[in-house]
C-alpha cells in the first residue's frame, strides 16, 4: 500500500513539473534575441526602443517594462575587471 502511494506521488510530481516547464518554455518562445554589443545579447519580448545613453526599453503586452543598460566601467568610473573582482560577492555591488 505504501509503495503504491509513493509511486502515485512521484507521478503527480512529474506531471506538475512537466506542466510548469511547458508553460515557462512556451511563454518565451517568441522573444527576440537582441544584441547589445559584440559580446552581450539578451532575449526581449519585442524590438527595444532607445531609452537613454547605452540603454533600451521594451514594454510587453502585459504592460511590463524591460530595461537594458550596458555600462562600461572603464569609461564611466575608470575601473577595470581586476579592480571590481573583490566587490563581486558584496550586496552593495549587486
Amino acid at each position: 500500500m505504501y509503495n503504491h502511494q509513493l509511486i502515485m506521488k512521484k507521478i503527480l510530481f512529474v506531471l506538475v513539473i512537466s506542466t510548469i516547464a511547458m508553460n515557462v518554455a512556451h511563454a518565451q518562445s517568441n522573444w527576440i534575441n537582441y544584441k547589445m554589443d559584440n559580446k552581450i545579447s539578451v532575449k526581449l519580448p519585442a524590438q527595444p526602443q532607445p531609452a537613454q545613453e547605452g540603454g533600451t526599453m521594451v514594454q510587453d503586452k502585459d504592460s511590463l517594462i524591460y530595461l537594458t543598460v550596458l555600462v562600461d566601467f572603464v569609461k564611466t568610473a575608470n575601473v577595470d575587471s581586476t579592480a571590481l573582482a573583490p566587490y563581486l560577492s558584496s550586496q552593495q555591488f549587486a
